[in-house]
């Protein structure tokens, strides 16, 4: 397990979009409350500002979630998980350990990486939401909720 392959596991374990999952900061992970706070989003936009040369441009926006969605019970193998990768900086990116993001094209790629050493179907990232759906069911959690939060954005 790597940081990358965490963010993967934290993904299907609590839900996360692959934007959230690339914007997600240690700041965001409480372990004595077994939650993540998701509140940001990252992606490549169209960049508008002439003194920029490239194309595009990583921007950290608000997430979609509502309210009373983004904040995400995490259970204890996740918890365990976090514990062992947490690092001291607060502000540093969950899955690169510093300060800087990981774009989401990077992340996906990885995840085909890891499909493939695992012999296992190519799948988007969206797909491993539907693990975090399949959770909840397991565990009664309303089913009113997991739509909500499964909807947004596919």
């Amino acid at each position: 397990m790597d940081t990358c392959k965490f963010g993967i596991f934290l993904s299907i374990m609590a839900g996360l979009q692959i934007g959230e999952i690339c914007a997600l900061q240690w700041e965001d992970i409480s372990i004595p409350e077994h939650t993540v706070t998701v509140t940001k989003t990252l992606q490549r936009v169209k960049n508008f500002d002439p003194d920029i040369t490239t194309k595009t441009v990583l921007h950290i926006g608000p997430s979609n979630r509502k309210s009373d969605e983004q904040k995400i019970h995490l259970t204890d193998l996740t918890v365990a998980y976090c514990e062992k990768f947490r690092q001291e900086d607060e502000k540093s990116f969950v899955l690169t350990g510093t300060r800087a993001c990981m774009e989401p094209r990077t992340l996906q790629y990885r995840l085909k990486k890891y499909m493939t050493a695992c012999n296992l179907p190519q799948v988007h990232f969206e797909t491993l939401r539907y693990g975090f759906s399949t959770r909840c069911i397991d565990v009664d959690f309303e089913m009113e909720k997991i739509g909500n939060i499964v909807r947004k954005n596919i």
